[in-house]
């Protein structure tokens, strides 16, 4: 996955096994074990209790809150089911688990290594029903950035296993090498095509009746995140596997 795109300016995020990165440079690394930052000769990367909470190159800001663990997505009506029919009890349904566990998780940096020519971040996840849930962060000279995330649910089925991160509003240009142009999910997407498709983050949105999960994209190998100058996040599946996506304005 690749982050910060400016003209040919990019630093690479991927949140899946890559092959190994090596480039000359110098990457260092300063603060305590609870508030760090690993940089370089155009990047800071600060990192907040083992979350990446800011990322900041050639003097730009582009996060607006954490890159952070997410295994919540608002309930559909087909989640909900019957239940749909006796709202007063829909708060009580088995998958609002997974909101409390995301909104209580506590996490820690419980690894870090400097190497010749990159520093490594190791995160333990404590989260309500799951297990070995872990996050990494490899930082090379150059930027790019390897994160990984893993962990083993324990009890009921869960809804997403995924990260969220925030960006300013100046960031409403979408662009994605996927399934689209419309929301499609991996139970619907016959009539989806894998294409280039550009939109922007309110066109991307999908308003029901009634308000649920919407938006969705999946089969995605590549997505740029940009505002009006073309600064912004490029994100590139690294690995067999593409990944999915949303982008909502809040």
């Amino acid at each position: 996955m690749q982050l910060f795109y400016k003209n040919s300016d990019i630093v690479e995020l991927t949140f899946d096994k890559a092959e190994k990165i090596t480039c000359e440079g110098k990457v260092d690394i300063k603060g305590t074990d609870t508030d760090f930052t690993v940089f370089g000769d155009s990047f800071n990367y600060t990192f907040s209790k083992g979350l990446l909470v800011s990322l900041e190159k050639d003097g730009k800001e582009y996060l607006a809150g954490a890159l952070k663990p997410n295994y919540y997505r608002a309930l559909t009506d087909n989640d909900i089911d019957f239940l749909n029919f006796v709202p007063p009890l829909i708060p009580f349904h088995p998958l609002y688990h997974w909101r409390r566990a995301t909104d209580m998780l506590k996490t820690k940096a419980t690894v870090i290594r400097r190497y010749t020519h990159s520093v490594y971040v190791e995160t333990t996840v404590s989260v309500m029903g799951m297990k070995e849930v872990l996050m990494t962060y490899t930082v090379y000279p150059d930027g790019k950035i390897d994160v990984t995330h893993k962990g083993t649910p324990t009890m009921v089925d869960m809804v997403r296993f995924g990260s969220v991160l925030t960006m300013a509003r100046e960031f409403d240009n979408v662009k994605w090498y996927g399934k689209g142009p419309h929301e499609n999910y991996i139970d619907r997407q016959t009539g989806a095509r894998i294409a280039i498709h550009e939109m922007t983050v309110t066109d991307m949105e999908h308003h029901y009746m009634r308000p649920q999960e919407n938006g969705h994209r999946i089969d995605v190998r590549m997505m740029e995140i940009t505002n009006a100058e073309g600064e912004g996040l490029r994100f590139t599946k690294l690995g067999d596997k593409p990944f999915a996506i949303n982008c909502h304005h809040y």
